[in-house]
């Protein structure tokens, strides 16, 4: 018999445990007798239930192959053969076990004693009886050193549970082989406890159940359960209507998890400038599709409709995928209105998730409104009108320029394509992907030539338009000023302005002599020199 190494492991630390037989061929004479007297028992039953059901030519033919088969066993116990012995009992079993006898067996449901066992032989994986998630067997250990395998293949990736009940005064334990004979699920309780061995299956891959018993029993059958954990409903409901899910177990106790989630073929399609009237019951989230079909702002908000209430507190959010995953935007209030708002550029063709739900624990009554204007072109601006040196006046510059984009997004790989003119000699850029509609430019290098006298005033940025989506023609950004700071003779002075292009600071030789604060308007509100 195949014995993993990590059942050998097992039941070496645990000498109350025999481990798993070895292969058929290494067993001793007695051991085959034993099996002999099995056989024997099996003819006998099904000759008896033959003539109770008066098929006399099917109890003269089982006779006939038991008298055959005692007459060839004869002189057949010696050890040199054994391997022929035992393709002879393979065959014996093949004629009781075949298609006619269990077909007959099974038509007349008679109840006969336990000794019948119709998966043999399954005494090892290449005999392995083939088995399926959801089946339920009832079969028997019939001797001392009886085990049974069974095989199934995984026809998904779910997890699976195999449970065995064995008789009542019998300690019977289950094992998982996986295709390699590795175990990947065991259980080994005491006598007459119910065994259950869980693990996650691969679809494809095929497994094999082994029962094994300390002790055997021909009167009393043990139970072989297959179960997939996960049961799945895909009933159609309506939205704004509650229903009720009732869960329960077939006896013992039952942990589980119960989700529910949403079809996306069931997504209610949500269309330009054609508005739907929503009924909210609570705190449900309605589900809608919504595909532009021209590239273009969208602008995505909730209204009342009909006897709804001007006090209804809705929510918006919208994802680009299909399970809810990736989300794009969100908004809870527009400005001073409870009533949401979000605006986005879409894409022709791309679809957009949009969910709806509003706080309340009554009816909420909302109208939920896409509206599109594709006459908007995309256009990026600076976010900083100034980029000042650091200062230890070296030609180093710390700060990074961000770059906003309207009406568009930019595709996933921005590593080419952004362009900064007018760059001082000496600098370079490198550009990071914040998100759909924004870019950070950090400047490397040094600047060559970096004096007062050197600023630069009319520095842009430019974006290829395979680099935003919706775009036909290169982007250009408002400009900004590259602010480098003077050197006087006598002594090195730094200068240190805000967004505003104020004066903030003045170093001298690298220590800070003069600060100054401004108020939001620009005025100046203290000026101190630093002693």
């Amino acid at each position: 018999m195949l014995q993993p190494a990590s059942i050998i492991a097992k039941e070496r630390d645990n000498p109350s445990k025999k481990a798993l037989p070895m292969k058929a061929a290494d067993r001793s004479s007695q051991q085959f007798d034993r099996e002999w007297v099995h056989y024997q028992n099996e003819w006998e039953l099904l000759m008896k239930l033959s003539v109770k059901n008066k098929n006399l030519e099917l109890a003269k033919k089982l006779t006939r192959e038991r008298n055959d088969s005692l007459a060839k066993r004869k002189d057949k116990r010696t050890g040199d053969l054994h391997e022929k012995y035992q393709a002879e009992m393979k065959a014996a079993r093949e004629q009781l076990t075949s298609r006619s006898v269990k077909s007959f067996a099974a038509a007349k449901a008679v109840s006969v004693a336990s000794s019948v066992d119709l998966y043999e032989p399954n005494d090892d994986v290449s005999q392995a009886s083939p088995v399926s998630a959801g089946n339920s067997i009832e079969s028997y250990l019939s001797y001392s050193g009886d085990q049974d395998f069974y095989s199934f293949e995984a026809k998904k990736n779910a997890p699976i549970t195999v449970s065995l009940q064995g008789p009542s005064a019998m300690d019977y334990d289950v094992y998982v082989l996986d295709e390699l004979g590795e175990v990947v699920a065991s259980s080994a309780n005491g006598t007459g406890e119910e065994e259950m061995a869980s693990f996650q299956a691969t679809a494809g891959s095929k497994y094999y159940p082994v029962v094994h018993g300390f002790g055997f029993s021909t009167d009393e059958p043990y139970q072989l359960r297959l179960a997939e954990d996960q049961l799945e409903v895909t009933p159609f409901l309506v939205g704004g209507q509650p229903y009720y899910v009732k869960l329960s177990a077939l006896g013992g106790n039952l942990h589980t998890r119960i989700r529910a989630e949403l079809d996306p073929q069931s997504y209610p399609e949500l269309k330009t400038n054609n508005s739907l009237d929503v009924t909210l019951e609570g705190v449900s989230r309605n589900v809608y599709k919504f595909t532009p079909d021209v590239s273009g702002n969208v602008k995505f908000f909730t209204s009342p409709f009909g006897e709804g209430d001007m006090v209804v507190d809705t929510v918006l959010e919208l994802y680009s995928d299909e399970k809810l995953t990736s989300q794009i935007a969100t908004n809870d209030d527009n400005g001073e209105s409870l009533f949401s708002e979000i605006q986005m550029y879409g894409k022709a063709g791309d679809p957009v998730y949009v969910v709806l739900w509003a706080y309340s624990e009554d009816f909420s009554f909302v109208r939920l409104n896409a509206s599109a204007d594709s006459s908007g072109s995309p256009t990026i601006a600076v976010g900083s009108p100034v980029i000042q040196e650091n200062s230890i006046n070296d030609g180093t510059i710390s700060a990074t320029q961000v770059i906003t984009l309207a009406n568009g997004a930019f595709v996933q790989d921005m590593s080419s394509g952004v362009t900064v003119n007018n760059l001082p000699p000496g600098l370079g850029v490198q550009v990071t992907r914040m998100s759909d509609t924004q870019l950070s430019i950090a400047f490397t290098g040094k600047a060559l030539n970096h004096a007062n006298v050197n600023d630069v005033s009319n520095a842009t940025v430019s974006i290829a338009p395979a680099k935003v989506v919706g775009a036909s023609t290169s982007l250009t950004s408002n400009p900004f000023r590259f602010d480098f700071i003077d050197t006087a003779s006598g002594g090195s002075f730094q200068y240190v302005y805000n967004n505003r292009n104020q004066l903030m600071q003045i170093y001298e030789n690298g220590t800070l002599i003069i600060e100054i604060t401004y108020d939001e308007n620009g005025n100046v509100l203290t000026k101190t020199r630093v002693n």
